[in-house]
């Protein structure tokens, strides 16, 4: 009886998951918060919850071996200047990591691509200055609102990149194709979040990797103070 007992413990071992990897060696697992910042992109009202960006990307990120939550702080209808607005409310929820995902609204309303650009800045410098990784989701502006338009939104986005990791653009594999759109032919499906995750996946695990390291530094530094 001892000995099965000592083989089931064992076994219980042996069948743990990947977190102690994925937690670069932590030796107390930290309950890290993904925040989904965005608009209609990655927005939850439209679909099933186990479809949505949030779902599928923490789904994913626990299979790997993270103890992490993923939410979306987000709204179909934002715009970068409603974003900004809410930035501290953002922050005081300490976020981790944080996904931006934004511009649809402003591209489809016209708004200035100059206050774009600037509002996104901002929100990305706040979100930095707190000491919390950000990754942006690109997009990419209607043809309708001119080529000059058009062309600004990219240069901006490269400009970005330079700096701050970019997933160049949110519906890459996704706009256009029917099976990975709604009937709008335009929001993701579930096939077409599962792509976005898919994109944007390498990225959020690099960050999160690099959270774990700084908080397991900083874990280090206050017991060699001890």
């Amino acid at each position: 009886m001892k000995m099965l007992k000592f083989l089931i413990i064992i076994c219980g071992f042996l069948c743990l998951p990947f977190q102690a990897s994925a937690q670069t060696g932590s030796s107390a697992p930290h309950q890290l918060l993904v925040v989904v910042y965005g608009d209609i992109l990655t927005s939850t009202n439209y679909l099933p919850h186990d479809q949505t960006f949030p779902y599928q990307l923490e789904k994913r990120l626990r299979i790997t071996g993270f103890e992490v939550k993923v939410v979306a702080m987000g709204d179909p209808e934002f715009t970068t200047s409603t974003a900004l607005e809410r930035i501290d409310n953002l922050i005081g929820r300490a976020p981790d990591l944080v996904i931006v995902q934004l511009g649809e609204t402003d591209m489809k309303r016209g708004f200035s691509h100059v206050g774009f650009y600037d509002n996104l800045l901002r929100i990305i410098q706040a979100l930095k200055k707190n000491g919390i990784y950000t990754i942006v989701m690109g997009t990419k502006s209607p043809s309708f609102n001119g080529a000059e338009y058009v062309d600004k939104i990219d240069t901006y986005f490269k400009r970005i990149s330079a700096n701050t990791p970019v997933y160049p653009y949110t519906l890459t594999g996704i706009s256009g194709v029917p099976d990975m759109t709604m009937g709008d032919n335009y929001r993701p499906n579930a096939n077409g979040v599962t792509t976005m995750v898919n994109g944007v996946y390498g990225m959020v695990d690099t960050g999160l990797r690099w959270k774990l390291d700084m908080i397991n530094k900083i874990r280090l530094q206050q017991r060699q103070k001890r």
